[in-house]
């Protein structure tokens, strides 16, 4: 039955309940983006990129994930000289327009951190944690696309234990953000553990396990300050489901939990080799250095400090990357900026030793790393640095940087890497400031300085997020 208002005088009498209106991130546009991962897909030459929009500052209902058809959107052909933009000038391609269709954006919930995939027969599988209410793991499956002709698509995933999606009411948009796992679900129990607040890290073995940081140390009860400890998180990625306490394994060879006490200290970023997750460490006491890289028995989920912080002086960890032999472990560290490049000698054995061969600084506030693998060679390792806004690159066999691009955006953050099939690689990474994502080609791995932008994807929120009259604000409104 349809409702009446009644107005008599300044009374009104109603017996509707108050309608809630969405507000939906901005349309076709990325909205602080973090996490990012490319795909590539059978005759499209250019791949997918599904991108994470945090809505850090909340200005909106939710963050959301997109799936852009990197072969729609006008990209210059890969190694092709830099151009002239639409402004006329020579310089990056400015595409703004992403092309996106229905069914390529979900809803998510906000401050969404890294992004992982996971290959299934015919699809792909995104992990990522946000930091907002319920402190939640997501999956999001994205069919391969059937042909190039058919636009790529996001469908929510429901773990076991998980709410299912629902539907945005302004747009008709899939709401995923019901379907998340949270990780702090004994927060309100006695002990209060365990429990991962602010999960921002994820990296996937080859086991398929998702591996999961967290940026808050718990402790126990909760709000006590007492007894502080660091959970990373585990579950399998084929089905994800949570064991908060200990369970039986299914081989009947002991009792195991998703949630792995690493100790005091919070964590930053992890990354899997063939049997051990190193996890990086973030400051928990003003005077004492954090535990730089924790190493995590991925079979017995026994845990060890490297103490690698004993031997350099670097207070708390970033981003870190493992080489395609397992031989080097890279580190980003803060205080001061600087990348540690450490060996790793024993990776698959009892124990791995993990040692500091070499630290090399870094421009200001380095944050996330990646490596891409030359044929006869040591891996090339790429480097955002947020505040100086650039990307840099390392060559372990240099022992130094061999490569800088300035112009980046504003606090370049992820990276996701397509390596071409002839040589060279494609770079995507996202700047959480302006909105946009960076596209960097290397057409030489070799000479890392060959690198250029060739173009930047999306629009600039900064007429959201500073108004209209900023400097470098072109559109983007919903």
């Amino acid at each position: 039955m349809r409702c009446v208002l009644l107005i008599v005088g300044v009374a009104v009498l109603a017996g509707c309940p108050p309608q809630t209106i969405e507000k939906l991130p901005p349309e076709g546009q990325f909205y602080f983006p973090t996490g990012i991962v490319h795909v590539d897909a059978p005759g499209n030459p250019e791949g997918i990129l599904y991108v994470a929009s945090a809505n850090t500052d909340r200005r909106f209902d939710f963050g959301s994930v997109m799936a852009v058809d990197l072969s729609k959107v006008g990209l210059p052909p890969f190694g092709a000289p830099v151009g002239f933009n639409d402004a006329g000038t020579s310089g990056p391609l400015l595409l703004t327009d992403l092309k996106l269709v229905p069914g390529s954006t979900v809803m998510v919930a906000p401050f969404v951190g890294e992004m992982a995939a996971l290959p299934r027969p015919d699809s792909v599988r995104l992990f990522f944690p946000t930091k907002s209410e319920g402190h939640r793991l997501y999956a999001l499956d994205a069919p391969t696309p059937a042909s190039p002709a058919t636009p790529p698509r996001l469908d929510c995933f429901t773990p076991e234990g998980a709410s299912a999606p629902t539907t945005a009411g302004d747009g008709g948009l899939a709401d995923c953000s019901p379907t998340g796992l949270t990780l702090v679900g004994l927060e309100k129990t006695e002990t209060g553990v365990p429990r991962a607040p602010a999960p921002i890290g994820v990296a996937i073995s080859g086991s398929r396990e998702v591996w999961v940081t967290s940026l808050q140390q718990a402790d126990s009860p909760k709000g006590s300050t007492l007894d502080t400890r660091a959970y990373v998180v585990h579950v399998n990625g084929d089905n994800p489901k949570l064991f908060e306490t200990d369970m039986p394994l299914l081989d009947g060879g002991g009792v195991r939990s998703s949630f792995v006490n690493v100790g005091p200290g919070a964590t930053n970023s992890i990354v899997v080799g063939a049997r051990y997750a190193y996890a990086t460490g973030r400051i928990y006491s003003a005077s004492v250095p954090a535990n730089l890289v924790r190493a995590i028995d991925t079979t017995t989920f026994a845990t060890f400090s490297t103490s690698l912080e004993n031997t350099v002086t670097v207070f708390e960890g970033r981003g870190t990357a493992l080489s395609s032999k397992e031989d080097r472990l890279y580190l980003l560290g803060r205080s001061p900026d600087s990348l540690l490049v450490a060996s790793v000698t024993n990776p698959t054995g009892a124990q791995p030793s993990v040692r500091v061969e070499r630290s090399v600084p870094l421009p200001q506030d380095p944050n996330l790393i990646t490596t891409i693998p030359r044929p006869g060679k040591s891996d090339l390792v790429v480097i955002t640095c947020s505040t100086a806004g650039v990307v840099v690159f390392y060559d372990d066999e240099v022992g130094n940087l061999t490569g800088q691009i300035a112009g980046v955006g504003l606090q370049p953050y992820a990276i996701a890497v397509d390596v071409r099939p002839a040589g060279g690689a494609r770079a995507y990474v996202t700047n959480f400031t302006d909105g946009r994502v960076a596209v960097i080609d290397v057409p030489d791995l070799s000479r890392p300085s060959s690198a250029k932008i060739v173009a930047f994807l999306g629009a600039s929120q900064l007429c959201l997020t500073r108004g209209a009259n900023e400097q470098g604000c072109d559109g983007g409104v919903r």
